[in-house]
């Protein structure tokens, strides 16, 4: 039996590089939701202002409503920019540990396998040739 040399194929860079690759397809998931999210309830919002703003004569409750539908706009707005920056710098985040991840798995660790099978496919031939030279038994 011969011991077999082999270089490890968990490691922490090819963590690091499908982690930011599965996290940055998540978030840009999340932010293309979000914005279509935010989209839809500014159509609706200005359905129901359009609406409210036609009125001649509003009562108090529809005056209320109105101002309630402005407040929600500037919420809305608020929230979105938050959430959008947030989205970006976690998206950022995930695209430099997939860089970085798939760099170092690359540069460090792809060139030690292409080592370690370049010298078992040489001893292999090796092999072969004194199989050949020796004596076949058959």
């Amino acid at each position: 039996m011969q011991p077999k040399t082999t270089a490890s194929t968990d490691n922490i860079y090819k963590f690091y590089a499908l982690t930011g690759l599965l996290s940055t397809i998540t978030l840009v998931v999340l932010f293309f939701q979000l914005t279509e999210e935010y989209n839809s309830r500014v159509f609706d919002r200005y359905v129901k202002a359009s609406v409210l703003e036609g009125i001649r004569a509003p009562t108090l409750e529809q005056k209320v409503t109105l101002q309630v539908i402005d407040r929600q706009s500037d919420l809305d707005a608020s929230n979105k920019q938050f959430y959008s920056i947030t989205l970006g710098v976690l998206i950022g985040w995930s695209l430099l540990a997939m860089i970085v991840g798939f760099w170092q798995w690359h540069t460090k660790i792809q060139p030690l396998h292409n080592e370690i099978n370049r010298h078992e496919l040489i001893k292999l031939k090796h092999e072969i040739v004194r199989l050949k030279k020796g004596a076949n038994p058959f």
